[in-house]
């Protein structure tokens, strides 16, 4: 097996990061699916109810982007600070 390829896989992501990405990500679709549906619906119906829809769309999309984050950050494995390694376990020679 190629020996780069392991080392990519070697450490995982940070959380936080994966979850902003995926955060913005689900943020510009809702922001797209609430331009289209602003003016799909122009003639439909009137003003109001139009932004009222946009609105709920765009509270969506941000509630999604704090859920997406959160479950990053929660997820994401602590980091050792710097300076302190993990002692290795003593062993028995016999």
């Amino acid at each position: 097996m190629n020996t780069n390829l392991l080392l990519f896989f070697d450490m995982p992501p940070v959380g936080g990061v994966v979850g902003l990405f995926a955060g913005v990500v689900f943020v510009v679709i809702c922001i797209a699916a609430a331009v289209v549906a602003f003016f799909v619906l122009k003639r439909t119906f009137k003003m109001a109810v139009r932004i009222t829809i946009v609105g709920i769309i765009l509270v969506v999309a941000v509630v999604g982007l704090i859920s997406f984050v959160w479950i990053g950050v929660a997820n994401s494995p602590p980091r050792p600070r710097p300076g302190q390694s993990p002692r290795p376990s003593p062993t028995r020679t016999t």
